[in-house]
């Protein structure tokens, strides 16, 4: 074999041998294709010098050129080892939240792909004590701290509920990325002997909520969750309560709450809590008044003074009662009583009643359409009066208004203890025309 036979055979061996990582790792960092062309070039030129030296060497010693391969393949991990720490200031794609009692997040690069993880709390670290993650797809990641949370006990049956919550500047990349992990994780707690329950958010990093997650040490997730809580309407829920609740409760009240914008599966366990029969027995017997005697009942979950509650309203008589009730053992938290007298409608001479009252063709809470009789119009509302009770129509139901009474066709409200009648003209525009010709 020729002298060029042997170093050709040889150069083809070392090619063979040696993988072109290139393309792969322009890809993975996603660099533009002139720093690529530029490294392809220095490594051109770099053969080409090496070519004589390699004729050289295999002429005097028989041997591959290994050197010069290896300051070539050292030359250019060191150019990726650049070039990726020059990367390090890019946003990532997405930021994921993943909270039991631990708290999690991890930021993901433009392939889904960990860029890191890092613990929130102690609870945390203790999940991640055994893991890298980076470099890891998303979706293994979530799984593995799934597992381990589950292994270490903070996922059981009591404390079935996992928090996940996703943020992007994409807001249609970050809520597809928070709907399959949502279903992907709760696959994976389907195959346990847990009966979880996922919670699914999707938000913006915005600098007054990732403040907020800082100064009280939680995930961004959570502090979303705690955000929209505290839009639901309640008049008792307080910031400082809902920091002092663990996981489970805070995706408890978002469920019972109906926090929009999540995606949910399953249930959060609510067994160890008294349930809402428990809690209105509790009010009755404190009220002293039976069942059979309550009316207009409602419930609502809550929390106050950090405290999760049943709040129970009823009527019974000519009073109105709202208890606050501890939703763990049944105690009475507060309570108010107010007399709010039912209004009864006067009796004409005939032994009728005066006025427009129901006529029995419509029950209680249904009634037909229209101004039909048993029903009077004040001006946009439709009402009428049925045991003594005026119910005003609202979107196609009928619902007591203990603070109205209709006499001779027409509505009164009481207003600080007096009856003033309503204005049953239809055309509020037409009354205020009428008004400006009076002036």
């Amino acid at each position: 074999m020729t002298e060029k036979k042997i170093i050709e055979s040889l150069n083809t061996a070392v090619e063979e041998i040696t993988p072109n990582i290139l393309d792969d790792l322009m890809a993975e960092l996603n660099i533009s294709a002139e720093p690529k062309e530029l490294m392809q070039d220095a490594i051109a030129k770099d053969e080409a010098a090496s070519t004589s030296a390699s004729r050289e060497w295999v002429k005097k010693d028989g041997l591959v050129p290994w050197r010069r391969v290896m300051s070539v393949a050292a030359s250019l991990l060191l150019v990726a080892a650049g070039i990726s720490l020059s990367m390090t200031g890019r946003p990532p794609l997405a930021l994921v939240s993943l909270d039991v009692n631990p708290g999690i997040e991890i930021s993901i690069n433009n392939k889904e792909r960990v860029i890191e993880a890092i613990p929130i709390n102690d609870e945390a670290t203790e999940i991640l004590a055994d893991m890298d993650l980076k470099g890891t797809d998303i979706d293994v990641a979530c799984n593995a701290i799934v597992g381990s949370m589950l292994t270490h006990g903070y996922l059981t049956d009591l404390s079935n509920s996992i928090l996940l919550s996703v943020s992007s500047d994409d807001e249609q990349v970050g809520t597809a990325i928070e709907k399959r992990l949502s279903q992907q994780i709760n696959k994976y707690l389907e195959n346990t002997e847990i009966a979880a329950a996922v919670l699914g958010q999707y938000g913006a990093n915005d600098e007054a909520t990732r403040t907020f997650a800082d100064a009280n040490g939680i995930s961004l997730g959570k502090a979303w969750l705690i955000k929209n809580l505290l839009k639901t309407g309640s008049t008792k829920m307080k910031e400082s309560d809902l920091l002092g609740l663990k996981t489970q409760e805070l995706i408890l009240l978002g469920q019972k709450r109906g926090v929009t914008k999540t995606t949910s599966y399953g249930n959060a366990e609510s067994s160890q809590y008294i349930g809402e029969e428990k809690a209105l027995a509790a009010a009755l017997k404190q009220a002293g008044v039976s069942k059979s005697d309550a009316t207009n009942i409602k419930y609502e979950f809550d929390v106050e003074r950090g405290t999760l509650i049943y709040e129970v309203s009823f009527r019974a008589g000519d009073y109105e009662y709202d208890y606050d009730i501890n939703a763990y053992n049944g105690s009475v938290v507060s309570f108010e009583k107010e007399y709010e007298p039912r209004y009864t409608a006067p009796k004409s001479s005939g032994g009728g009643s005066s006025g427009n009252t129901s006529s029995g063709s419509a029950s209680s809470g249904n009634a037909s359409s229209g101004n039909s009789s048993g029903t009077v119009r004040s001006g946009d509302d439709e009402y009428k009066v049925e045991n003594g009770v005026v119910y005003e129509k609202d979107d196609g139901r009928w619902e007591p208004e203990y603070d109205k009474k209709v006499e001779n066709g027409t509505v009164y409200e009481k207003d600080d203890g007096r009856w003033e009648a309503e204005d049953n003209d239809y055309d509020d525009d037409d009354d205020d025309d009428d008004d400006d010709d009076d002036d």
